[in-house]
């Protein structure tokens, strides 16, 4: 419709409650938030605190106790497991990060 047309490229915000559920298995960016993130190796990186959208893909922005920030971009090589249950996102991390 031409109303719909109007908001286009537009952010337009629901509330979470009102969001569609989505199929078993599959999660919105935003409940992350909070999740733990550990290494291959269970050792612990930290807590996603942020995701910044950069056009080509999410970044996910994780801060240790220390206050450090890790950006980890959520491709299939880094982002090796989640776990909402656990709350938990296992990742390989990059060389040089």
């Amino acid at each position: 419709s031409e109303q719909a047309g109007n908001f286009r490229n537009q952010w337009v915000f629901i509330k979470a409650k009102d969001a569609p559920p989505l199929p078993v298995g599959q999660i919105y960016q935003y409940e992350l938030i909070g999740f733990k993130v550990i290494d291959e190796n269970d050792d612990p990186l930290g807590e996603l605190v942020e995701i910044l959208e950069t056009g080509a893909n999410y970044v996910y922005v994780v801060k240790n106790e220390t206050g450090k920030e890790i950006l980890l971009p959520a491709i299939p090589s880094v982002i090796l497991n989640l776990d909402p249950a656990r709350r938990l996102i296992r990742v390989h991390l990059l060389e040089g990060l």
